[in-house]
């Protein structure tokens, strides 16, 4: 049996609605659900008095693992967005149905449901667009949805931005029967359709709400509360209104000059979107203008923001203007004439007066061409309405005066015809010839300022022109531009005449500095930002932007704030302004296109300005690669070879990294190339010298190793696009020629830094690394993170042996470092490093003797004595003449049985890297034996050892050792 709840309410959604605008509204029909099991239809009714042009939207909710197939009537959609067809749990589908004709009395969904309950529920829409977004978000329409679990459904935000007066719409669905739906209301909404059908677990709940849009936005998210924890969804609909929503304060008629009964005077007429006309509504208006004498041109007039309609009254009685709007504007008409508020909109045409025509003019320039004005002087003639000229091939006096209109007061005077008027009534007087049309012709201004000004005028008659009496008036508005707009910074250093590095350094990039821009009038023969100010020029939003200069082939820097607004005196100083790139720009002002009273002020560009350096130099990319003598790879992210988690004390590490060049901002400085980068990618010793210098320090309360540390470039490139790759071989030398150090190991071992400068003094931008440990940091780690790297002072220990001359001999061969307090094996075991990677080469047999044995200590090799013969080496498998690599430490040393019978004995001494050598016997290596200089380091000996063929071990011998 299906249960029915008749709900019908028909509620106007247009709160917050403005004045005139159509709202949507809403219906809601009867909820119902789906019987149970055996019975698979879910029958819904739309609400009474639905009609063709209305739009039927349907919320179903559906057990989702229940459901096995959906098929919904003819003609509706899906709203894919806001639909979930594939939940587990629960199921929500909204459809729509835009109605061509009137609606069915009732619509069937078919729903394999099992014993689950399905519940739905259909709303009518009136004032609505036609829907269209069955597969994706639309202008007209757009939904979302967002599943969940818990005591709290959400409606989610759609991301997609509608227009004044859209429906904003709320669908929630939990996955129980029995639990209560409290909707949040957000934004004033209005409560939908609450219904349940079945109880527990296996029913449904559904709840909805909705609200209209009073601006255009998104509508935000809705909620809904639950009383207990339940599955949930909810899904959201924003909905266009079939007509634009409409933004109108009051209509604004505006007139300029003298108003005269012998022509039409054109109005403004605008759609102000607020009290102060600062913003005009964005949608069309349509005004029907009304006037007690006379008539309009066009009216109805339709316009968008504004339009113009003539207005022609032939009589000098008091008229009264109007007007109604569509849609319905919430303020009373306004009428201004030469900007100033018509009492009641009432305004007396002239019967007679002077009708002056200005062009536009450019500050400082006395008009030519066709900028110059004209005059007419008109009257009603004695036979009825028609105009004639008053004056005919005469010349008469005329008294000008300006007034200021925007801005509204000002400094500088005007001259017409040469001649300096005054600012007040009653003028100056000015000799103009009238031709015999009754007109004075190619009249000249000049002004050094900018704006609108209102050019009065006014004809006192006299006896001795036979016009006593006759009082003609007349004025004009017209706008003057500036002549050029100068770019330029009161900043020292500013300006960069030879456009390249031989510039000064202005300021680095990304930080800011003082931009000005100014309004100029013309004078001959100055410079443009020695002409005189315009201090009336006020404009805003004037677009800034860049032109690269050098160096050549770089790009153009972006500028921020993107723009500059002059908002008095003719002037505007930012200074926030930044520049986001290295070189020599010039800088351009461009006022907006047809933004100065409807005209275009041509934009203005600085001389070459510069030089802007980078902000600082960035690390990135880094990696530290142990043991560089063996891990030998040079380009930026390579891997070690053979991977070591320790390097020797004298062994060479590798910094690979990226330098990069960057404006204060953080972003690359891409100019930074060719001779614009002024950082010498060599490594120097100090600070304060410009280059590469690297530091080391050891622990957490920082030990100084710079000292010990030698670097040098394997690849240091050089910089494109800003940018250098690096690749420095780092060094950490042993502390003393006869003493052991060491270890630097543990979690605050040893940390590597770069301290970068160049030519113009520009440093690292990240500052964690202290060099010298005093002040300020000056460089930035060149480690990963905060790891850091281990070095042990190491040596290859060689044991004596000895054996038959019947078999090969294994000689025990190894790598040890310095614990700090023992001479350990490199093996790996127990904590200890590991050493698989150091590379030996086998050495070769030759006979010696006593007097050569010397040599061999310091070249390497197996020295024969006397007899014996035949004996080769090998480490790990490696035969003499190869490059073995220590295995855990060990060599793996076998010499092979001599050839000769009797036996022997032989000095062996493998060639080490020198970060392996050792004091093995007491005293610095030099003279020919060794082809060294005496150099005070006595860790310079490779290990050695006497090895015999034919001799037993004496059992009873515990322990002995041989030194030579």
């Amino acid at each position: 049996m299906k249960l029915r709840h008749l709900l019908l309410m028909v509620l106007l959604c247009g709160l917050g609605i403005g004045p005139g605008q159509a709202a949507i509204t809403v219906t809601y029909g009867s909820a119902d659900q789906t019987g149970g099991l055996g019975d698979y239809t879910l029958t819904l009714s739309p609400p009474a008095g639905t009609q063709s042009g209305d739009v039927l939207i349907a919320q179903i909710a559906t057990p989702g693992n229940q459901v096995t197939s959906f098929s919904p009537p003819a003609g509706w959609t899906l709203i894919t967005p806001a639909s979930n067809t594939s939940g587990a749990a629960i199921q929500q589908r909204i459809y729509y149905l835009n109605l061509s004709a009137a609606a069915a009395a009732s619509y069937t969904w078919t729903i394999w449901d099992w014993s689950y309950r399905s519940v739905g529920v259909i709303y009518a829409l009136r004032g609505a667009k036609a829907l269209n977004c069955g597969s994706a978000n639309t202008t007209n329409c757009a939904g979302n949805l967002q599943s969940g679990g818990g005591s709290g459904i959400t409606a989610p935000n759609v991301h997609v931005t509608m227009e004044n007066g859209s429906l904003r719409m709320a669908f929630f669905a939990d996955q129980d029967g029995s639990a209560t739906i409290t909707p949040g209301l957000e934004n004033g909404a209005t409560a939908g359709v609450y219904y349940r059908g079945g109880s527990g677990d296996t029913g449904m709940g559904i709840h909805g709400s909705y609200f209209t849009m009073s601006a255009a936005g998104n509508g935000d998210t809705q909620s809904a509360n639950l009383n207990r924890s339940e599955n949930n969804i909810g899904s959201t609909l924003l909905i266009a209104p079939a007509v634009a929503a409409a933004s109108l304060d009051h209509l604004r008629i505006e007139l300029t000059g003298t108003p005269l009964t012998c022509t039409p005077s054109t109005a403004t007429i605008k759609a102000c979107a607020d009290s102060n006309c600062s913003a005009l509504a964005t949608s069309a208006t349509t005004a029907t203008l009304t006037t007690t004498n006379g008539s309009w041109g066009t009216s109805p007039l339709t316009f968008t923001g504004s339009g113009t309609s003539n207005l022609a009254v032939r009589t000098t009685a008091t008229t009264t203007l109007g007007a109604t709007s569509s849609p319905a504007a919430s303020s009373a008409t306004r009428c201004y004439l030469n900007g100033t508020q018509l009492t009641s909109c009432q305004l007396a045409f002239a019967d007679s007066g002077l009708l002056l025509t200005i062009p536009s003019q450019v500050a400082g320039v006395t008009s030519s061409g066709t900028a110059r004005f004209s005059l007419a002087a008109v009257k009603k003639a004695d036979n009825g309405l028609s105009c004639t000229p008053a004056f005919a091939n005469v010349t008469r006096s005329v008294k000008f005066w300006t007034s200021y209109t925007s801005p509204a007061s000002g400094s500088k005077s005007l001259a017409v015809n040469g001649t300096t008027v005054a600012t007040a009534s009653p003028g100056t007087g000015v000799s103009l010839v009238f031709d015999s049309t009754g007109t004075a012709s190619g009249l000249t201004l000049s002004y050094m300022d900018a704006g609108q000004l209102t050019l009065n005028a006014q004809y006192d008659g006299s006896a001795g022109t036979g016009d006593s009496g006759l009082v003609m008036t007349g004025s004009a508005a017209f706008v003057t531009v500036p002549y050029a707009l100068c770019v330029d910074s009161p900043d020292a250093n500013w300006g960069c005449t030879a456009a390249d590095i031989s510039c000064t350094k202005f300021t680095s990039a990304g930080s800011a500095f003082n931009l000005r821009v100014t309004a100029k009038a013309y004078q001959a023969g100055t410079a443009t930002c020695a002409l005189p100010t315009t201090p009336n020029y006020l404009q805003n939003a004037l677009a800034l932007s860049s032109t690269l200069v050098a160096p050549s082939g770089g790009v153009n820097a972006s500028l921020s704030p993107a723009t500059i607004s002059i908002t008095s005196g003719g002037t505007a100083t930012q200074a926030s302004q930044t520049v986001s790139e290295v070189g020599v720009f010039t800088l351009t002002a461009t006022p907006p296109a047809a933004g100065y009273f409807g005209l275009t002020v041509p934009p203005g560009t600085s001389g070459n300005s510069g030089r802007f350096v980078p902000y600082g130099f960035a690390v990135t990319n880094n990696t530290l690669n142990d043991r560089s003598d063996i891990n030998t790879a040079t380009a930026i992210g390579s891997s070690e070879s053979c991977a070591s988690d320790f390097t020797y004390l004298g062994e060479p590490a590798r910094a690979l990294f990226r330098l990069t060049a960057v404006s204060a901002s953080g972003g690359t400085t891409q100019n930074y190339f060719g001779s614009f980068a002024r950082l010498p990618l060599n490594v120097v010793t100090s600070l304060g010298s410009n280059g590469l210098l690297f530091g080391a320090q050891y622990g957490s309360t920082p030990l100084s190793l710079n000292t010990r540390l030698a670097a040098s470039c394997a690849s240091c490139g050089s910089f494109a696009a800003g940018q250098a790759d690096v690749a420095a071989d780092l060094t950490l030398g042993r502390a003393s020629a006869s003493a052991v150090d060491g270890p630097y190991n543990g979690t605050n071992g040893v940390s590597f830094g770069l301290v970068a400068r160049d030519a113009d003094a520009v440093g690292m931008s990240s500052l964690n690394f202290n060099w010298d440990l005093a002040g300020a940091a000056e460089g930035t780690r060149l480690q990963p993170g905060s790891t850091t790297s281990s070095y042990y002072f190491g040596r290859l220990k060689v044991d004596s042996a000895y054996g038959s001359s019947l078999q090969n001999l294994p000689v025990p061969t190894w790598a040890e470092y310095w614990s700090g307090s023992v001479f350990a094996r490199a093996d790996g075991q127990a904590s200890r490093p590991l050493d698989s990677c150091t590379r030996l080469t086998v050495p070769a047999s030759s006979t010696i003797t006593a007097g050569t044995a010397a040599a061999l200590y310091c070249t390497g090799g197996v020295g024969l004595y006397g007899s014996l013969a035949g004996v080769t080496a090998s480490f790990n498998g490696i035969s003499s003449g190869g490059t073995a690599t220590l295995s855990a430490g060990s060599a793996a040393v076998i010499l092979s049985k001599p050839t000769n019978s009797g036996g022997g004995y032989l000095d062996f001494a493998p060639s080490v890297p020198s970060y392996l050598k050792y004091n093995w016997d007491g005293t610095d290596q030099s003279g020919a034996a060794c082809s060294a200089s005496t150099d005070g380091d006595l860790h310079d000996d490779n290990p050695r050892v006497r090895i015999r063929f034919g001799a037993r071990r004496n059992n009873a011998l515990i322990y002995s050792r041989e030194v030579y």
